[in-house]
């Protein structure tokens, strides 16, 4: 899919204005994981001028082209890396992950989140879009729309009241966990601070 084509989709699909609203109006570093084309974060380039935003992706293609759209952003850059491989001496104040974690398998869904835990400066912000697994209906178009769009047969879907649980448990301080309503899709958001105290 043409990349302008799937940023259109993208931003009819994706409530990418709501996420934006929880991203502070201040300079820091962002860390967007999961970045694909970076259509989330072109967008959120515009609205966070002074931030500088990296988008980290596993597909080298997605990559190139991402790398290949930046013309006068100069607060944007796009690496391709396994963030569970991912090296930086950087600390960043907020790291998102838009419609990520249900295509994480189960099994390492605590080494992501942990990980994440040690690249937020203390008190920094992890933002979570992702997709809830009731209405039942929401979630069979959810799993439709990923096997159409990511050509993704398997998908590992987190409710919203065990993703609270999850970042709870594991060095995350819960700001505010809420639903997106939409007709087709079963958007949710979950805001959290990464916690000054030891995983245990």
């Amino acid at each position: 899919m043409h990349p302008k084509l799937y940023d259109i989709l993208r931003s009819m699909i994706c409530p990418f204005d709501r996420i934006i609203q929880s991203i502070p109006e201040r300079d820091g570093e962002l860390l967007d994981i999961g970045s694909g084309y970076g259509t989330f974060c072109f967008i959120l380039s515009k609205k966070r001028p002074g931030m500088k935003i990296i988008g980290v992706e596993m597909d080298k293609k997605r990559v190139n082209i991402a790398n290949s759209r930046i013309i006068d952003s100069q607060n944007l850059e796009f690496i391709c890396d396994d963030i569970l491989n991912l090296s930086t001496s950087k600390r960043f104040d907020v790291i998102t992950c838009v419609d990520l974690i249900h295509h994480i398998p189960m099994e390492d869904h605590l080494f992501v989140f942990r990980k994440i835990n040690e690249l937020l400066k203390d008190n920094g912000l992890l933002i979570v879009k992702d997709m809830d697994d009731k209405p039942f209906y929401k979630y069979l178009w959810n799993c439709m729309h990923d096997l159409l769009m990511a050509r993704r047969m398997t998908t590992y879907y987190i409710p919203k009241r065990d993703m609270v649980k999850i970042l709870g448990g594991n060095g995350f301080v819960i700001e505010y966990a809420k639903d997106i309503p939409n007709f087709l899709y079963a958007h949710y958001l979950v805001v959290c601070k990464r916690s000054v105290l030891k995983i245990k």
